[in-house]
């Protein structure tokens, strides 16, 4: 081949100049934008998770040790298992498999 036919084959196969598509830009940067926000949403959910799930076992621990160790309160009176804390157990349960589970809008 020659150098004139090399300058025509890259005539030929040279893609045509053209400005940016500004539209094509505008969603990309919307897209990066939509995920950055999403991100950040999804970093607070998961902080806020572990906190209630922290909160959640704190107050199960307390429930299960008043409840299985009998603590002496005041003069002899106990706090049986069978009874107000079984139900704050039951109630603490029922708080955390609505609260907690995924996917709950909180504010």
């Amino acid at each position: 081949m020659t150098d004139s036919q090399d300058v025509k084959i890259a005539a030929f196969l040279a893609t045509p100049e053209r400005e940016a598509d500004e539209l094509f830009v505008g969603r990309v940067a919307q897209a990066v934008w939509v995920e950055e926000r999403l991100r950040a949403a999804r970093q607070q959910m998961w902080r806020k998770f572990a906190f209630d799930a922290a909160a959640c076992f704190i107050v199960a621990l307390a429930f299960i040790l008043l409840g299985s160790y009998q603590v002496r309160l005041a003069d002899e009176a106990r706090v049986p298992f069978f009874g107000p804390t079984a139900a704050g157990f039951v109630l603490l349960a029922v708080w955390a498999a609505v609260a907690l589970r995924p996917g709950t809008a909180r504010p």
